[in-house]
């Protein structure tokens, strides 16, 4: 009987667990965008990484120290593959500033300038970073990125 109780137990366990990573995922999405008309080998282009965050939710900026279990600035990994050589790092558009620490509410935007190297460019690779509510929540993601 206690084998069955525990059972059951479990499945309800692991059954909102998954609901809970399912709403994880939903707290930012992220588009990503060439900002030139024109792009061939040799070009420098701007490419824009722009994310939409979940009402009551807050995503940590750049330009501060980060820490293990409190604000954790973003990071942007990109693959090297010989297709393309990063010029400038993502920076930050607009973000908000509070006792040191910078975030974005509702939209954030970070700009980066590239230099194909070949037509066919394969601009990929991973942001990492941390969400954050009032509440004192905090939730640690990695998205993984490839402009077309």
């Amino acid at each position: 009987m206690t084998r069955y109780i525990f059972l059951a137990f479990a499945v309800v366990l692991l059954a909102g667990h998954d609901g809970f990573s399912q709403q994880k995922t939903k707290l930012i999405t992220w588009k990503y965008t060439i900002a030139s008309e024109v792009v061939n080998s040799e070009s420098i282009v701007d490419i824009v990484f722009t994310a939409k965050i979940s009402p009551g939710w807050k995503l940590y900026g750049a330009g501060f120290k980060s820490t293990d279990n409190g604000p954790r600035q973003i990071g942007f990994l990109s693959s090297e593959n010989g297709s393309f050589e990063l010029v400038k790092y993502p920076a930050p558009v607009n973000q908000l500033w509070k006792e040191g620490i910078s975030y974005f509410s509702e939209k954030a935007e970070f700009k980066a300038k590239i230099r194909i190297l070949e037509p066919t460019a394969d601009i990929c690779g991973i942001i990492r970073g941390r969400l954050f509510n009032d509440q004192g929540e905090i939730v640690d993601f990695e998205n993984k990125f490839q402009f077309y």
